[in-house]
């Protein structure tokens, strides 16, 4: 019996992969991200954290006194998630929360000294699993991807993409 046409997932022309390349590369960087996830999890589950908060803690380590706005830019994580994420992190005492002086409604974003402690202990753990991902590639391979990233998230989000790189003090990609 044939199979019925699937024009919406033509192979790759040249034979080296089963789908049409474009459309592997885009499911292969989701189930990559996914299977990190998973292995970091399961790693850091003896610390008591999970991925999204390590992930949460990193950024902030990286951005003492940010604003939740930021913080959100930076970890890409959606506003209502961040927030459940931020108030167990400050119950957990983690983090803490402080308004400005001179505008209570800006609110800046610390690690504890309990947050550090944990970046500490977790951090060797996260990179191992890291290390492990990318124990494959070259330096310039790395690089190279990192390029490559940013440049598909210009093209979906290119005023975000700038923003995340100005918080991180990056020039900003030019528009084309």
């Amino acid at each position: 019996m044939n199979e019925p046409a699937r024009p919406f997932l033509p192979p790759d022309p040249k034979g080296q992969f089963r789908f049409e390349v474009d459309a592997y590369l885009v499911n292969l960087l989701v189930a990559v991200g996914r299977t990190r996830d998973v292995e970091i999890d399961k790693a850091l589950k003896p610390t008591g954290l999970s991925v999204t908060r390590f992930r949460t803690l990193i950024v902030i380590s990286r951005l003492p006194g940010c604003t939740m706005s930021e913080l959100a830019t930076v970890s890409t994580m959606d506003r209502t998630g961040l927030t459940r994420t931020i108030d167990q992190l400050i119950r957990d005492g983690l983090v803490a929360r402080r308004t400005e002086p001179d505008d209570r409604r800006k609110v800046r974003i610390f690690l504890s000294p309990e947050g550090e402690a944990a970046l500490v202990e977790a951090g060797p753990i996260v990179s191992a699993v890291n290390n492990r991902s990318l124990e494959r590639l070259t330096d310039d391979d790395r690089r190279g991807f990192v390029h490559c990233l940013e440049q598909m998230m210009f093209s979906l989000r290119p005023d975000e993409t700038n923003e995340r790189r100005r918080i991180l003090g990056s020039p900003p990609l030019p528009k084309p």
